[in-house]
């Protein structure tokens, strides 16, 4: 069944600073500026695009996830999405059934440098921690902001349902910007107006503030929708893959495997994103120097032996990719019987990315676990959520370079045992499962 296209209006807080600049790309990065052209970094900016992207994503793990947990191979799966994805979505030779437009914008541009500054009453929560690789001279964006879902003429009911169901599901999960899955940038649907298909009522999109039960219902309908929308399409099932037939690998979402977690209650927001910050850190630190030693049992016998002692295992690198770390002094803390290569104080960089099974060299990787920050009736709240997947595509593997020594050595993908570690964390120190009564 279709009708006459319509608008839907959902307006959008930010509960956390987003880091939202555009595409303007110098000497192979985003930096702000632009490019040739000297003086203040550019303002930051919501864009369409970006956030249309952001839903295709958030819909991608929730068709995803709903197809495999209901007997879908990988592969019939990446099948049945790629049919998903076009006609809800768009691809190079169709059009995308609706378009979104920011409008109603009630933002203003802030300054970052005291979010990320370490305040003297509470030494121990630092945001920066958070906002590891965002430019010092970028802003940041606070307020509100209105986007305008316009169906297309022609779009079915089931369509419009999938499409606003992921913008609630955004909501409630998700964020925008630069390290959005690291808290900051957290987004949510406060109201939502215009004509909505039969059977979506209005109080369901809303995720502020957020209730743990209403989330779970949308989810719930959105999976039922999505296996609609296959029977619809007619994927098929194929159970004959091969492991080689596999597709990459990627965070899926599905009622039945979300594991999530809630920290305590805060009057601020930007308070809430200090406790998401102390708990990753203090959970990496070494316990006896507060430091994060993680990998400096692995450089150590590299740097003095120019190799690797045994099969070396970079589990820490699963909190996402790249994985950079610096390290100084390496005499004082080592307390070595002699400078490495005569000098004392030299500065090592190691740098962990991943190589896929055609060998090349890949940067990025971003992890299965999410973080942002609720707002709830009496305040503010993080919220972690891990999505289970395989960190990596069949055959890959991990590539750790150590800078200044020139030395370069692999290792396996690693498991999900530090993620579920943090998770068990949490839980130890607090934290606990979203409307749950204490």
């Amino acid at each position: 069944m279709v009708d006459n296209g319509g608008t839907v209006d959902f307006r959008v807080d930010l509960i956390t600073p987003a880091f939202s600049y555009g595409a303007v790309q110098e000497e192979g990065r985003i930096t702000g500026r632009r490019k040739g052209k000297s003086g203040p970094p550019l303002r930051p900016e919501i864009r369409e695009t970006s956030l249309k992207g952001l839903l295709r994503w958030w819909f991608r793990a929730a068709a995803n996830g709903t197809l495999l947990h209901r007997g879908f191979s990988p592969l019939a799966s990446l099948r049945c999405l790629r049919g998903m994805e076009e006609s809800i979505f768009g691809s190079t030779g169709k059009s995308s059934s609706f378009r979104i437009r920011v409008r109603g914008r009630k933002l203003r541009v802030a300054e970052a440098g005291a979010l990320f500054s370490e305040p003297r009453e509470k030494p121990r929560y630092k945001i920066g921690y958070l906002g590891y690789g965002i430019p010092d001279e970028w802003k940041c964006l606070r307020g509100s902001f209105t986007l305008s879902v316009d169906f297309r003429r022609g779009t079915s009911l089931l369509e419009k349902s999938l499409v606003l169901l992921t913008i609630a599901t955004w909501g409630a999960l998700g964020g925008m910007g630069r390290r959005h899955r690291r808290g900051l940038g957290s987004v949510a649907v406060s109201s939502v107006g215009g004509k909505l298909p039969e059977g979506i009522e209005p109080e369901i999109l809303i995720s502020e503030p957020f209730d743990h039960e209403s989330f779970m219902r949308v989810l719930h309908d959105l999976s039922d929708r999505i296996s609609d929308y296959s029977r619809w399409l007619k994927c098929v099932r194929d159970e004959s893959s091969r492991e080689g037939d596999f597709p990459p690998t990627f965070a899926s979402l599905h009622p039945n495997s979300l594991r999530m977690l809630m920290g305590p209650t805060f009057s601020k927001a930007d308070e809430a994103l200090a406790e998401l910050a102390f708990r990753l850190r203090q959970y990496r630190e070494d316990p006896q120097t507060g430091k994060t030693f993680q990998y400096l049992e692995v450089i150590y016998p590299i740097l003095t032996k120019g190799k690797s002692d045994g099969d070396t295992k970079l589990e820490w690198s699963v909190f996402g990719l790249p994985h950079n770390y610096f390290s100084r002094s390496l005499y004082a803390q080592y307390r070595m019987e002699k400078d490495i290569e005569g000098r004392s104080n030299v500065s090592y960089k190691l740098s962990v990315v991943w190589r896929d099974g055609r060998g090349n060299r890949r940067n990025r990787r971003a992890s299965p676990l999410f973080a942002k920050v609720v707002s709830l009736e009496d305040g503010y709240a993080p919220l972690v959520h891990l999505m289970p997947s395989p960190y990596l595509p069949p055959g890959s593997r991990l590539l750790l370079d150590v800078m200044g020594k020139r030395y370069t050595m692999e290792a396996p993908v690693p498991s999900m045992e530090k993620l579920e570690g943090f998770m068990d964390y949490l839980g130890r120190v607090g934290w606990s499962k979203p409307g749950d009564v204490s």
